[in-house]
């Protein structure tokens, strides 16, 4: 089973800070498990924060890794809106 946790830190001001946290335990296809699998990856350029659940192989990790990388890269530009990150994203 797979799990993803999310909540906000709120100051006296507004909202502050974002918490996620994941299990880190993969069942391969062969019924092996690992319980040190990366499930979120962030960006370290831009607030960007990707996850799964639901994976019994290792393609989101590989995935979701390089997205970040090209994020981090320049991926995005600095006028893209929404939309177009999206088919980037989709592209990727």
């Amino acid at each position: 089973m797979t799990m993803i946790a999310s909540w906000v830190a709120i100051d006296s001001r507004s909202a502050s800070s974002l918490y996620i946290a994941s299990d880190s335990r993969i069942a391969d296809n062969r019924g092996g498990l690992t319980d040190h699998a990366r499930k979120l990856y962030a960006c370290s350029t831009r607030a960007h924060v990707f996850g799964y659940v639901g994976w019994s192989d290792y393609y989101p990790c590989v995935v979701l890794e390089r997205l970040v990388e090209a994020i981090d890269s320049g991926l995005f530009g600095i006028g893209d809106d929404v939309s177009v990150r999206q088919s980037k994203v989709f592209a990727f």
